[in-house]
């Protein structure tokens, strides 16, 4: 099972339990995330959300696995992975999800490698279209 996979894989960046963090992260490494979070992961690795995590905004990783609370959505240009602790209010985007028994998620889903790329490519452009202003 992937999800339990990305959790043994080195982690280089960790939001901790009890640290709050207001902002937009990009990165290109994985990272997992215990605390709470208002705002936007980008990155090229992978990313966890442990159990206690909490998150409010999109993410964007190449795979994903979520134990704890998503309100935004999510895309991942790989794989999807919700555990059972796993609460999701927001649309995935992904090539492949996977559910554990327990897991909650209301939105939307849409699978398959060009949506996800699309979906990729559509937020690159508006990132460098914004950064030019």
């Amino acid at each position: 099972m992937l999800g339990k996979n990305a959790q043994a894989e080195k982690v280089n960046t960790l939001i901790g339990k009890g640290t709050r963090l207001e902002g937009n992260v990009v990165s290109s490494s994985s990272l997992r995330l215990d605390g709470e979070l208002v705002g936007e992961i980008q990155t090229e690795g992978n990313i966890t959300v442990d159990k206690e995590g909490n998150v409010r905004g999109n993410l964007y990783a190449q795979n994903m696995t979520i134990e704890g609370q998503i309100e935004g959505n999510l895309y991942a240009t790989n794989h999807i992975f919700l555990a059972s602790t796993a609460q999701v209010r927001g649309d995935i985007t992904a090539q492949t999800l996977e559910m554990e028994k327990g897991a909650t998620f209301n939105g939307k889903s849409t699978m398959g490698k060009e949506e996800v790329t699309d979906k990729m490519k559509k937020k690159e452009s508006k990132q460098h279209t914004e950064g030019q202003d």
